[in-house]
């Protein structure tokens, strides 16, 4: 509880009716139908409680370093979005603000040298979205890398299931290690 208080601290200068946020996302959620009306800089945003929580969440971790409004324009990290729930929910808003940009003559999305044709939340989170990244260990610095396919090995087991009278289909993936991927 108290991490996600300091969580919420963290936040106060994004928004100028930040108590008022953070008392409605409470009464939210202990059961009364609050909703969230966010100000910024002269601009009112409605915001679902769900969207403050994960906002909350992703400027705590340094991934919104800013957020205004501008004739009614909305800039998280000075990159234009429609509305907050964007950043949460829109895969391609969270990259833009997070410093990848589309380039067109190559069609991938680009950062630090880095280049992907599609990206997703798996790809960010392997290579760093959420702290270190998970494959860091491996060295490709002063390195083409071509391609990058992780292979996971699935072994299915059929367990019986006596609420349905029948079987289900349980599926483990197993991660490779590092020891694994060393060659």
């Amino acid at each position: 509880m108290i991490s996600k208080i300091k969580k919420a601290l963290n936040t106060r200068f994004y928004f100028d009716n930040w108590f008022a946020l953070l008392v409605g996302y409470v009464l939210n959620r202990v059961g009364f139908n609050v909703k969230l009306k966010a100000k910024i800089n002269n601009c009112v945003f409605e915001m679902d409680p769900e969207v403050f929580a994960r906002f909350v969440s992703r400027a705590s971790r340094g991934l919104i370093k800013s957020i205004r409004c501008y004739d009614n324009n909305l800039l998280i990290n000075d990159v234009q979005v429609n509305n907050i729930a964007d950043v949460i929910y829109n895969i391609e808003t969270l990259v833009k603000i997070i410093g990848w940009r589309y380039d067109d003559s190559c069609k991938c999305w680009v950062k630090d040298g880095v280049r992907f044709r599609r990206i997703d939340l798996i790809v960010l989170s392997i290579f760093g979205l959420y702290g270190e990244p998970e494959y860091s260990f491996i060295n490709v610095g002063n390195r083409d890398v071509v391609d990058v396919m992780l292979t996971l090995v699935t072994q299915q087991y059929t367990l019986p299931s006596k609420a349905q009278g029948g079987s289900f289909l349980l599926n483990l993936i197993q991660r490779p290690t590092k020891s694994s991927l060393k060659t």
